[in-house]
């Protein structure tokens, strides 16, 4: 698809001879531009075109199809931290080391500690500072503004990814800026079920209204994907790619067992943002009901968030604080070693990189029913999910594994059988073929609509 197409598909007809102004020069433009492409970067370069000399309506189009364009650069915009920032972050290397020209735009108020050293590495030109609030805020004007103004400092044809809610809502507005648009919502806000009816239709609507402009929606499960679908999105829109991480091997968490026999206390594990979505009160009511029960026990926290103080209380009510790390906002890897079980108790979820993580350390998970517990925790792991999302049920679970040796073995091998399907590259590949075929598109519209339409808008614009 191209600009026009753009311009009616978006809903943005154009009613007044000043829109018309404003929008064919732009078309012009567009179609004026040096296209370069070349065989994908994953295969040695042996191909290298020029296609701005389209010649006669006659002439067959020159096919762009799975090559390389390289006057690309790719904004990659998000407010949010936590497994969105680790998406971005892995995104974003990957494309470079694809020979891509990327960039992030990311808010320093959301961004987690685990991840600043990371970002701050990167090189200057690389990544661009934008102040984003989280909810809705009077902010968001300059934070347009700013996003606007990094996408127009931006060389050759331009590609906004944005990631999650508030970064959907601004790039939803930036679609005149750029050349093509994605969407990865990184799980729908309307998906939580302890939503009234009435909250969810009206989130619905909202989250379908932004989601609108995107050229496409990339859902990272599926069950996120059928979310978008039932909402009535035309499916030539909506694809699904799975986040992916670094597969770390079988030399994580092989010991775990034997030292929980030989020590007798069990360790379980909460790694997310303290926050409603994650549900971070039950793991602390977990605890507690095991201790109760007699079992020895402790429990690692990695994250932070707005319940902080309010497990912190709930955990002194029930006599299990000193039992309590508070290890804060680190790379996960760094306490999944320290983890016996982990104790995943998310309202909802589309596919959390703390199962992906905790897999590809071999961690054993327990968790609630999810759209992304489902997602990562397939076939016989599928067993590890509770019906019901109470200590009772967790607890449960968590001794059953613990108490069976050859459960637990088992459950290792799966484990590793999980991490190495949900591939980091295999992951960064196909978002980066789903923005050379949306270039392909555009670029074919492109160059039917000169052959047909040029002279005539040559003529109209005259009139202006």
């Amino acid at each position: 698809m191209g600009p026009l197409s753009d311009v009616f598909r978006r809903g943005k007809a154009l009613d007044s001879a000043s829109s018309i102004a404003v929008w064919l020069p732009k078309m012009e433009s567009s179609m004026s531009k040096t296209y370069f492409t070349a065989v994908s970067s994953s295969r040695s370069v042996n191909v290298v075109e020029s296609v701005d000399d389209f010649g006669s309506s006659e002439k067959s189009p020159i096919s762009v199809s799975g090559r390389n364009y390289q006057d690309v650069e790719i904004a990659l915009l998000s407010e949010a931290g936590g497994g969105v920032m680790r998406h971005m972050i892995d995104l974003h290397r990957g494309l470079l080391r694809h020979g891509r020209r990327a960039t992030l735009i990311v808010s320093p108020k959301r961004m987690d500690n685990r991840y600043r050293d990371e970002i701050y590495s990167l090189d200057k030109e690389q990544v661009v500072f934008v102040d984003m609030e989280r909810a809705p805020h009077p902010s968001d004007v300059n934070a347009y503004l700013s996003v606007r103004s990094a996408l127009k400092k931006m060389r050759g044809r331009r590609i906004l990814h944005a990631h999650s809610t508030k970064a959907g809502l601004l790039g939803s507005l930036l679609c005149p800026d750029v050349d093509a648009m994605l969407y990865t919502p990184h799980c729908y806000r309307a998906t939580d079920p302890s939503l009234t009816p009435l909250k969810r239709r009206a989130l619905r609507s909202v989250e379908m209204a932004y989601s609108q402009p995107y050229d496409r929606i990339i859902a990272v499960s599926s069950s996120e994907m059928e979310y978008v679908l039932n909402c009535g999105v035309d499916p030539n829109r909506v694809t699904c790619i799975s986040n992916g991480i670094e597969y770390r091997g079988k030399a994580c968490g092989a010991d775990r067992s034997n030292r929980v026999r030989s020590s007798g206390t069990i360790t379980m594990g909460f790694v997310g943002r303290l926050a409603h979505q994650k549900n971070p009160l039950l793991f602390i009511d977990t605890l507690a009901l095991l201790v109760r029960r007699g079992y020895d026990m402790k429990a690692i926290v990695v994250g932070d968030g707005t319940l902080k103080h309010e497990m912190m209380a709930r955990a002194e009510q029930l006599n299990v604080a000193s039992r309590v790390d508070w290890r804060g906002e680190i790379p996960a890897h760094e306490a999944l070693s320290d983890m016996d079980i982990m104790v995943h108790t998310s309202h909802y979820e589309a596919l959390p990189y703390t199962l992906l993580e905790a897999c590809s350390s071999l961690l054993p998970i327990v968790a609630t029913d999810n759209h992304g517990a489902r997602s990562v925790l397939q076939g016989e792991l599928a067993e590890n999910i509770v019906e019901e999302a109470t200590a009772e049920a967790l607890s449960s679970r968590m001794l059953q594994l613990l108490h069976d040796q050859s459960l637990w073995s088992h459950q290792l091998d799966l484990l590793d059988q999980t991490a190495q399907t949900f591939s980091l590259e295999t992951m960064v590949i196909k978002i980066e073929q789903i923005y050379l075929d949306l270039l392909s598109e555009k670029l074919e519209f492109t160059r039917s609509m000169e052959r047909y339409m040029v002279p005539s808008v040559s003529r109209i614009q005259a009139l202006f």
